[in-house]
C-alpha cells in the first residue's frame, strides 16, 4: 500500500497577452437628427394678396425621398381684422405634399387659432385677423412632402388677407426637416 499525500500547488506567472483580434464590421448608422435653419435676415413685409417668398427659411430636398417638416412663423399683422396666408411651396415632381397650418387669430381661448390644411403647393391657409395689431404671434405649419424624380426647395410662403394691410414675417422665425 502506498501513502499519498497532499502538496501545496503554485501557480506560475502569467503569460504574455496575445494579439488583439481582428475590428469588426462597422454598425448601421443610428437615426439622424433633423435639419433647422432659422431667419435671421431682415423681416419680409407685403400687403400682396399673392403668396410672396419668407426668406431665409429655404431648404434643399433629394430626389425620390420622403420628408417631415415643421415651420414656425412669427408674425405680426397691422390690424386686428386682417391677418397672413400661410402655404408651402417645393418640387413640380413631388407625388404627396399635406401640410397642416394653425395660425392665431382675432380671438383669444378656445376659438383662437384657424385650422386649415393644404394638399398642394402654394395651397394658402389664410386666417382672418389678430388680437391686437403690431403683435409679434406664432403660426405653425407641418406637413410631408414625398420628392419624385427630382429634387427641389422646400419654401415656406405667406400673403395679406387683404391689400389694405401689411403683414409681416419676422426675424427668428424658424423651421425643421427629418427623413422619418
Amino acid at each position: 500500500r502506498q501513502l499519498v499525500t497532499s502538496r501545496a500547488r503554485a501557480d506560475g506567472a502569467a503569460g504574455a497577452t496575445g494579439a488583439t483580434g481582428p475590428q469588426g464590421p462597422i454598425g448601421p448608422s443610428g437615426p439622424g437628427g433633423p435639419t433647422t435653419v432659422r431667419k435671421t435676415n431682415a423681416d419680409d413685409t407685403t400687403t400682396s394678396t399673392t403668396l410672396q417668398p419668407v426668406t431665409g427659411l429655404n431648404f434643399t430636398l433629394a430626389a425620390n425621398t420622403t420628408y417631415s417638416f415643421e415651420y414656425f412663423i412669427l408674425f405680426q399683422s397691422a390690424s386686428t381684422t386682417r391677418g397672413i396666408g400661410l402655404a408651402v411651396n417645393g418640387p413640380a415632381s413631388s407625388s404627396l405634399i399635406s401640410y397642416t397650418v394653425s395660425i392665431p387669430r382675432a380671438t383669444d381661448g378656445t376659438a383662437g387659432s384657424l385650422e386649415g390644411w393644404g394638399t398642394a403647393w402654394d395651397d394658402a391657409v389664410i386666417g382672418n385677423g389678430v388680437e391686437a395689431a403690431n403683435t409679434t404671434y406664432v403660426a405653425r405649419i407641418h406637413g410631408i412632402v414625398n420628392t419624385g424624380a427630382s429634387g427641389g426647395t422646400l419654401a415656406p410662403r405667406f400673403r395679406a388677407e387683404a391689400a389694405t394691410t401689411a403683414v409681416k414675417v419676422m426675424t427668428h422665425s424658424w423651421g425643421a426637416l427629418s427623413t422619418p
